[in-house]
């Protein structure tokens, strides 16, 4: 086996370790404690879409915001064309499972997905860097088997020689603290400035406005934006099949604005139509 073939087999070893991860990942995503045991085994990795905007300018002095279909627009619609996409969002709406589901759809060659063509596709929660400045250290210590032969400059040539890359980076108000004005370190910064794996695309997912000052590519900014009434019953309709306890559901929200207030956070809806149902039917 020449040199070509053995880099190629460790390339492919890599891809499927980096999927093998991600599986996991997305099987095992866990929210709040109470949730995720209040959640049957079988919906705890069920992905509930948020509603979702985006920005067409760059700021908002200079932009407006408009409804984007669905998370999978983020790569197919021309407002947020870019190679550096923030989305933000509250805590709870949905931005650690929105990347994994990304990560998810990479994963499984889902079809029709604009992934289709992304050769290497980097998850990383950079609230669990703990001080590590190499990108490539950090890949190798989260994403990778302690058993995969690999070493760091092994693992930044298949990088630098994968023409189709994207980092989704979740996390990014952890990474750099609770500062908005606060700078990313190390690669991280890097990677934002375009000084190196330059041919990458970035997602960042954070609960604080982006400065821009960190990047040099004008960046495309989407936020999560809970559920409002029409996604609150599309969600009750996808996941309560009886029709009586769907409509009680739904009547409850009705009545009670608060709790209809505290159900735009998708989790809390996903618990509250669980209860409910636990319940038999005896809305909170």
């Amino acid at each position: 086996m020449d040199l070509v073939d053995i880099m190629s087999e460790i390339k492919e070893q890599f891809i499927r370790h980096l999927k093998g991860t991600y599986k996991h990942l997305y099987d095992n995503v866990q929210t709040v404690s109470y949730l995720h045991d209040a959640l049957p085994s079988e919906d705890r990795g069920t992905f509930i879409e948020s509603g979702i905007e985006c920005l067409s300018g760059t700021s908002e002095k200079r932009g407006k915001w408009g409804r984007l279909e669905s998370y999978q627009a983020i790569w197919s619609d021309p407002r947020v064309k870019s190679k550096l996409r923030v989305i933000e969002g509250d805590p709870l709406f949905g931005k650690t499972r929105l990347t994994l589901q990304i990560a998810y759809e990479w994963c499984i060659c889902a079809p029709g997905s604009n992934l289709e063509q992304v050769e290497i596709l980097i998850h990383l929660n950079l609230g669990k860097l703990m001080g590590i400045t190499s990108i490539y250290e950090s890949i190798k210590r989260l994403l990778l088997p302690s058993d995969f032969n690999i070493d760091i400059n092994m693992i930044k040539h298949i990088l630098n020689d994968t023409p189709s890359l994207v980092f989704v980076l979740d996390s990014y108000d952890e990474y750099i603290g609770s500062e908005p004005t606060a700078e990313p370190q190390g690669d991280v910064l890097a990677i934002l400035k375009e000084d190196i794996l330059t041919h990458s695309e970035v997602i960042l997912a954070t609960r604080l406005p982006c400065n821009q000052e960190h990047f040099s590519t004008p960046k495309k900014t989407i936020r999560l934006t809970g559920f409002d009434k029409f996604k609150q019953n599309q969600y009750i309709h996808n996941d309560i099949k009886n029709t009586g306890l769907m409509e009680i559901i739904k009547e409850s929200l009705l009545e009670n604005p608060v709790i209809e207030g505290f159900c735009q956070v998708p989790f809390v809806l996903a618990i509250y139509t669980r209860i409910t149902q636990e319940n038999e039917g005896e809305a909170i």
